[in-house]
C-alpha cells in the first residue's frame, strides 16, 4: 500500500486538524506522522490503516488508485435501465 502525502495532508488541513491531534487519533506519534506526511518516510500498512481510521474516510482515498487505462473513466453511476417504447395498436 501506498498513501498519497498530499491528499493526506489537504484532508488533514481541510478537516482543520494539527499534526499532533491527528497523529494522537491515528495512535502514531508526532514526529514519525510528520515524516509520512512529508514524504521523509514511507507508512507501514499497519500506519495506513491506522491513518485512514483516523481520517474517517474509506481506505482507497487516502491511497493512490490503480490507474484507470487511457481513454477511460471509472463512473460510479448505475447504467440506465433500457428504453422501450410500447406502442398500441388500433
Amino acid at each position: 500500500m501506498q498513501l498519497n502525502r498530499e491528499a493526506l495532508k489537504a484532508i488533514r488541513k481541510r478537516s482543520n486538524i494539527s499534526q499532533t491531534a491527528f497523529a494522537a487519533t491515528a495512535g502514531i506519534d508526532r514526529p514519525t506522522y510528520a515524516h509520512i506526511e512529508a514524504g521523509r518516510r514511507q507508512a507501514t500498512d499497519s500506519q495506513i490503516i491506522a491513518i485512514a481510521g483516523a481520517l474517517v474516510v474509506p481506505l482507497a482515498t487516502p491511497a493512490h488508485p490503480n490507474p484507470q487505462p487511457k481513454g477511460q473513466h471509472h463512473d460510479n453511476r448505475r447504467p440506465s435501465p433500457p428504453r422501450c417504447r410500447i406502442s398500441r395498436s388500433r
